[in-house]
């Protein structure tokens, strides 16, 4: 995202760098479009190079950066600048040779390559980004010259852009200062080297642009805190006898590929881990046994597999956890009521799977930040106190209770609502208050048994 500076600088900028700032702008066009992801902090009228004028000093130009001693340009931020055009290879961009920050994301660069002048760069640029500017063709050799780089980003070029084996080898052979690479939809579709290593790697990004064999060496990438393999296609399942040196990782996302087999016991063992992401696979089997809860976790997806047994108590032990998916499963048996502790939930879904017995509504009751509760297509027994659980989950938003096989007790006490089955409706006197929540000016929406349905009047 743009930072704009404005700073009192003891040295001007200069004439010539001026100069190649003012001829770059000339030759761009501004438009009036820009990304979703820019709308939230960027008025659609205002375009960043405005008061780019050559009667004033550039180091006072919006998202220029000048370095305070020498006044020589050091950082060039357009980012969702409304800009679109080509960067030709004899650019003015480059003769900004003390540059150390280029952000040109989300701007409309299309068709066009990303020259291989970039490599200029090589002695100053320590931070790159190029995503979302609709550059096309193969990544440039040169751009492994940026010996510097800490952080390098080229993600969301609309698959127009492709990586080829050599480059990506020499950018892990070169960036050894690299702490943040994000490549998603970059076309990586010749595969992975058998072997990579940046020590100092701690954000990898790698999500929509791989297929085959999982590279089980990025587990080793011993300093990483963030990992997204998610959307590839990748097939085969995870060893538990694999060399995993994560300890350090807070987020992993291998969600939506083709993963199979057991789900191996150290995904759960990352002490820093906060985020977990590993649904739309075909996961098999019971979940394995943890022996500790993770204290930092605060989203675990494990829907849209295959796994099936009993849900194992620690799944529901985590202090910090806020959102908790396991729908879609194969899970039977009773869930663990006895061991919930999840004071920060605010989404569980246990739907369609095959869980049976009785529902505690009291322990649900004790998850008072819940706001969706899905207990849907499974086959609970017993009755339902419904009032005293929603009187209890006064920040639920969404409840589907449908097709769950149970008995709903205490429906009606003080109010009214009218309950629709299919084309008969029903009036249900005296419903309690509880059931009358309205959350962001949005009434709660829930789904009873058998297609009953009910709203808030």
């Amino acid at each position: 995202m743009a930072c704009f500076a404005f700073s009192n600088n003891i040295h001007k900028c200069s004439e010539k760098e001026s100069e190649a700032l003012l001829l770059f702008k000339h030759n761009l066009s501004s438009i009036d479009f820009t990304y979703h992801e820019c709308h939230d902090w960027i008025d659609s009228d205002y375009h960043p190079m405005m008061n780019w004028n050559a009667s004033t000093d550039c180091c006072n130009w919006n998202g220029v950066t000048c370095d305070r001693f020498t006044g020589d340009v050091i950082g060039l931020d357009l980012s969702c600048g409304m800009v679109s055009g080509t960067i030709h290879p004899n650019s003015s961009l480059f003769k900004l040779t003390h540059l150390q920050t280029l952000n040109l994301a989300y701007n409309f660069f299309f068709p066009s390559q990303i020259p291989s002048e970039i490599g200029r760069f090589s002695n100053s640029l320590t931070h790159l980004n190029l995503s979302a500017c609709s550059f096309s063709g193969q990544v440039p050799m040169d751009i492994t010259l940026l010996h510097k780089l800490v952080s390098l980003d080229l993600s969301s070029n609309g698959y127009g852009l492709k990586l080829g084996p050599h480059v990506f080898i020499n950018m892990f052979r070169n960036f050894t200062n690299l702490e943040e690479l994000s490549l998603e939809k970059v076309d990586i579709s010749s595969g992975l080297p058998t072997s990579l290593n940046i020590s100092s790697l701690k954000f990898l990004n790698l999500a929509d642009t791989l297929q085959g064999k999982l590279p089980h060496y990025i587990f080793n990438f011993h300093s990483l805190q963030t990992l997204d393999l998610s959307y590839n296609s990748f097939t085969g399942d995870i060893s538990s006898d694999i060399s995993v040196n994560l300890t350090h990782l807070t987020s992993l996302d291998l969600s939506r590929n083709i993963l199979n087999g057991t789900l191996p016991s150290w995904l759960f063992t990352s002490p820093s881990l906060e985020y977990l992401s590993l649904n739309d696979n075909m996961f098999s089997g019971n979940v394995p046994f943890q022996s500790f809860a993770l204290p930092s976790l605060t989203s675990l997806d494990l829907s849209f597999n295959k796994l099936n047994g009993t849900l194992p108590s620690w799944l529901f032990t985590f202090p910090s956890l806020e959102y908790l998916n396991l729908r879609n499963n194969m899970f039977s048996g009773k869930v663990p009521f006895v061991s919930f502790a999840l004071p920060s939930l605010k989404m569980l879904n246990l739907g369609y799977n095959q869980l049976a017995g009785p529902i505690d509504v009291h322990t649900f009751g004790q998850l008072t930040n819940l706001t969706d509760l899905y207990l849907s297509f499974n086959n609970f027994s017993g009755d339902w106190e419904l009032d005293t659980l929603l009187s209890s989950l006064t920040n639920l938003e969404y409840l589907d209770l449908s097709y769950s096989a149970s008995r709903f007790k205490q429906l009606c006490s003080e109010s009214s609502v009218e309950l629709e089955r299919g084309e008969r409706m029903l009036q249900c006197e005296q419903i309690s208050d509880s059931c009358k929540f309205v959350a962001s000016d949005h009434p709660l929406s829930y789904t009873l048994d058998n297609e009953l349905k009910g709203s808030k009047l």
